[in-house]
C-alpha cells in the first residue's frame, strides 16, 4: 500500500520487477529488491499463508520475530503492521494471539483486517490457480 506519490513509485519498481523479474509461476519479489524500494510504502504481515503468520502456525515463534523484525526494518518506522484477522478459523486464534505477542516485543502496530482478494464473487476465479481451471474461457 503506498503511503505517498515516492511510496506509489517505488511499489509500481516492485510490481515490475515481480514479473520482470522475480516471476516464478507467479509474480515475486524478495526481501533485498523490497527493502530497496519500501520508502512511502506501508507492508501488512498477510494472511496465514503469510510469512509470519506460518512460521507461528508451524510453532516457530523465534523464526516468525525473527521475519517480523526483519520486515520492521525493510518498511519506514510505524508502516509496518501485524495483521490479526477472524474468519472462524482456529488456526487464526492461536496465530492472533502469539501476533500480539510479537507486537508487543518489537513495538509494532497491530491492525485488524479481512482476507479480501477481489470485490465481487465473479472475480474469484482470476484470483486462482488458472491450472484448476483448465477449460475457463481466456477472456
Amino acid at each position: 500500500m503506498a503511503a505517498s506519490n515516492e511510496g506509489y513509485a517505488n511499489l509500481m519498481k516492485l510490481v515490475s520487477a515481480s514479473y520482470l523479474e522475480g516471476f516464478y509461476y507467479k509474480p515475486r519479489i524478495d526481501k533485498e529488491i523490497l527493502s530497496q524500494h519500501s520508502r512511502g510504502l506501508i507492508g501488512l504481515s498477510g494472511c496465514l499463508k503469510g510469512e509470519v503468520a506460518g512460521l507461528l502456525l508451524h510453532g516457530n515463534f523465534d523464526a516468525a520475530l525473527k521475519a517480523a523484525d526483519e520486515y520492521r526494518q525493510i518498511f519506514d518506522r510505524g508502516h509496518y503492521y501485524l495483521e490479526l484477522m477472524d474468519h472462524g478459523i482456529m488456526e487464526q486464534k492461536k496465530v492472533n494471539e502469539e501476533m500480539v505477542k510479537i507486537a508487543r516485543q518489537l513495538d509494532l502496530p497491530l491492525v485488524a483486517s479481512n482476507d479480501v482478494h477481489y470485490l465481487e464473487q465473479g472475480q474469484a476465479m482470476a484470483h486462482e490457480d488458472p491450472a484448476l481451471h483448465p477449460d475457463a474461457d481466456d477472456h
